[in-house]
């Protein structure tokens, strides 16, 4: 009932997600944390970035080489970096098959905001905190940032 009431204003503060190319949740967000333990959130500057192209999304990912990215329904690309959110119960065993020691048992990065068993490789806001998850990705990314330069 609370999401149904809230989805006007939503809508009213976010505007339509589609118009950005995304696709609204089936469920509402009390529903989803309810249900699921999971927190939707929606960045605002995030979501301008991706209307005004400063951000662009892609499909699938069919592979991933040294410097290109293939996507299953669009053409190769090349990229200097690649940012990976893949929510808040990852299971990245498929997409790093080769990582040794970086994983846990269930798919989940061992480390997050720091350097890694693989050279290379970095995960932030990979472990929620009880200081706050924004505040804790900021200190990672910060730390990553120094570490990859």
């Amino acid at each position: 009932m609370a999401d149904a009431l809230n989805a006007p204003l939503v809508r009213f503060a976010i505007g339509s997600l589609a118009t950005a190319g995304l696709t609204e949740a089936a469920k509402g967000p009390l529903q989803s944390i309810e249900e699921d333990g999971r927190v939707p959130l929606i960045d605002i500057g995030t979501l301008e970035a991706i209307r005004d192209g400063r951000i662009k999304l892609r499909g699938d990912i069919a592979s991933i080489g040294r410097e290109s990215v293939v996507f299953k329904q669009s053409p190769a690309e090349p990229f200097d970096t690649i940012i990976l959110a893949t929510g808040f119960r990852p299971n990245l065993r498929t997409l790093l098959p080769d990582a040794k020691g970086v994983l846990n048992t269930t798919g989940a990065p061992l480390v997050s905001g720091q350097t890694t068993a693989e050279p290379g490789l970095f995960f932030c806001g990979a472990i929620p905190s009880a200081l706050g998850h924004f505040r804790q990705i900021g200190v990672e990314a910060t730390r990553i940032a120094a570490a990859a330069a």
